[in-house]
């Protein structure tokens, strides 16, 4: 996708989904917004990285460092459980060129009365170099809400949003916490919604810890906010997470059982 028109091309993107809708039509995912169009929606990318004995930011797409973009559409299945979209996606060094290949599958259920998915993403580094992954405070699977929750848009913005996790902490106070689950909620047009992301017990370094923005409404999981990793030649990285989109304020009850039951 192409950012605004009043925004650098250098912003296009790919490897996001947007937008989220509640059972009743209520989108709770913003994409290229005014102040930070590199955030789209449900988006992964690594932010403080390095190959070759230099810097890539495949997040910040202003430093012209790196960026993602696509690559293939491999498959798509409908079924009366489930259908499911596998996409390739490329992450790339403007230097270097591409160094991660990425396959999401991308699992959408048939629910009633609330909207579930999952997403499954495995990189593997196609080079002949190792991808250092450094310490950092963000840069993994993030998600960017509405933009009726975020302060900064002037024109849009209605509250601030809601931020609980599993260990029932609230708002910023998650932030750099350990996390199987967050959820975000507010409302929208005058109506209440909210959006869980529940982790993968397979996921590396698993409950993940977070990075919560103090001001923004954007969060994400993000394994290396301790301690950094590499993605060595042929090496890959692999996370999967469950997302849960409502027309009511998060339900831990609910939310544990999909936890549980996954």
């Amino acid at each position: 996708m192409m950012p605004a028109a009043d925004s650098p091309s250098l912003y296009k993107r790919s490897g996001f989904i947007h937008p989220l809708y509640t059972p009743d039509g209520l989108t709770v995912t913003d994409a290229f917004p005014s102040n930070h169009a590199h955030q789209h929606a449900v988006f992964h990318a690594w932010t403080h990285t390095r190959f070759k004995g230099h810097h890539v930011d495949f997040w910040n797409q202003h430093k012209l460092e790196g960026t993602v973009g696509e690559a293939k559409h491999i498959s798509t299945t409908t079924g009366a459980v489930y259908s499911e979209m596998v996409t390739k996606q490329n992450y790339i060094s403007l230097i270097d060129g591409v160094i991660l290949s990425e396959v999401w599958v991308f699992r959408i259920y048939n629910t009633k009365n609330n909207n579930l998915f999952d997403l499954t993403i495995r990189q593997e580094n196609i080079t002949k170099d190792t991808l250092f992954l450094d310490q950092y405070i963000y840069g993994g699977m993030a998600f960017r809400g509405s933009a009726q929750w975020d302060p900064h848009n002037k024109k849009e913005f209605r509250q601030k949003w809601n931020v609980l996790t599993n260990e029932g902490i609230k708002d910023t106070a998650a932030n750099n916490t350990a996390a199987k689950w967050v959820s975000v909620s507010g409302l929208i047009n005058d109506k209440p919604a909210s959006a869980t992301v529940i982790g993968h017990p397979s996921n590396y370094r698993y409950p993940q810890k977070i990075r919560v923005h103090p001001d923004m409404p954007y969060w994400v999981f993000s394994p290396v906010i301790d301690k950094g990793f590499f993605i060595p030649p042929s090496g890959t990285y692999s996370a999967g997470y469950r997302y849960l989109i409502t027309s009511q304020d998060p339900s831990s009850a609910l939310i544990n059982a999909l936890t549980d039951a996954w």
